[in-house]
């Protein structure tokens, strides 16, 4: 990088964007933290639009990812499958399959 390009760069106000993604980024934290770190983007953009914040889902789920959140993901249970009212068998083992009859 040449020397010019490096000091215009530093001389130069943060853009609209790098601003409202900081802010952004603050409300992001509050709502992760107020729900226990349980909510996801999908949750997340929700509760910023109750407030009255228009975000994307991709864009929050960019910046959680910049900023390393993520949510608490516990998967159901499967629930064992157990048959209905098994019927009596028939013993199988019990039977004498060798015993010969008289000859």
């Amino acid at each position: 990088m040449g020397r010019s390009t490096y000091y215009a760069a530093v001389g130069r106000p943060e853009s609209k964007r790098a601003v409202e993604n900081r802010r952004l980024k603050a409300k992001i934290g509050e709502v992760y933290e107020g729900s226990q770190k349980r909510y996801g983007s999908i949750k997340i953009t929700h509760m910023l639009a109750r407030q009255g914040i228009k975000a994307s889902q991709g864009r929050v789920l960019r910046l959680m990812r910049g900023m390393g959140l993520r949510s608490i993901v516990r998967h159901k249970c499967q629930k064992r499958k157990r048959p209905a009212g098994e019927a009596e068998r028939e013993n199988k083992l019990k039977r004498q399959y060798f015993m010969r009859s008289a000859p």
